[in-house]
């Protein structure tokens, strides 16, 4: 089952909510987006991106609110049976922006450290990064230490029969079965060798980075394709103006 539909469901009401909030200050609408934020965040570890960025919304409008009501003796807040001082406020409004995520994703990061030994959104960065210097800009690992480990770690994993001779290292589950195989690697330490080596890699040319995300992103963007994503080769079996095995570049990649 894809994951995209329900997470873009997820973090569109939880725009919707936060968008209500910032508009007519009720913190109920607040409350529904941070549980909306927490929800998108399961099905996709991206969603915690609105779960902090609720704090600075509500920030914002507590201290609009105070502006407003300055001069006045007491600040009644839209909350029903909430009465007091900007403080109080600001209390209240942190605690909704972050407790019903945190009462759905704290959990799972508790079952992640225990059975992985790292949360999942700090997997998926470490292997949108590796993703994007080894396939997107097609890097080798030029003077990366933990590049070279990896070369020489799959090249082992190859030889012995763990993994096919055509194993694209490129992918990060080659890169873990190779592990995993040939030194009993964890999850935890396969995944942080992948954010290190694209890190040292993207690190030496950080122009061509910063161009070639400008690039990418507006190609996505300013294609004129009713897809989430832009297919350059378009479907399979779907005749396209481009090649069929040209790489698709997802937006969640940048």
């Amino acid at each position: 089952i894809m994951t995209e539909t329900p997470y873009t469901l997820a973090l569109i009401a939880g725009v919707y909510f936060v968008v209500k909030y910032h508009q007519y200050g009720e913190l109920r609408e607040l409350a529904l987006s941070s549980l909306m934020a927490g929800l998108a965040y399961l099905f996709r570890p991206m969603g915690l991106t609105l779960v902090c960025l609720l704090p600075l919304v509500a920030l914002h409008r507590v201290c609009s609110d105070h502006r407003k009501r300055r001069g006045t003796s007491a600040t009644e807040s839209r909350w029903p049976g909430v009465q007091g001082g900007t403080g109080r406020a600001l209390a209240w409004a942190l605690g909704c922006s972050v407790i019903p995520a945190a009462a759905l994703t704290v959990p799972w990061w508790v079952e992640n450290h225990v059975v992985h030994g790292a949360n999942s959104f700090v997997r998926c960065f470490d292997f949108a990064l590796y993703n994007r210097a080894a396939n997107v800009e097609r890097r080798n690992g030029e003077g990366s230490a933990a590049f070279a480990d990896i070369h020489r770690v799959v090249g082992e994993a190859k030889s012995s029969g763990q993994l096919a001779p055509d194993a694209d290292e490129g992918m990060a589950w080659t890169v873990w079965q190779a592990y995993r195989g040939v030194e009993d690697g964890s999850l935890k330490a396969s995944s942080a060798l992948l954010g290190r080596a694209a890190a040292e890699t993207l690190w030496n040319d950080p122009l061509g980075i910063v161009v070639g995300t400008a690039k990418y992103s507006a190609w996505m963007i300013l294609t004129p394709d009713s897809s989430y994503r832009y297919h350059p080769g378009g479907a399979k079996g779907v005749r396209g103006r481009r090649p069929q095995d040209a790489d698709i570049f997802d937006s969640g990649l940048y």
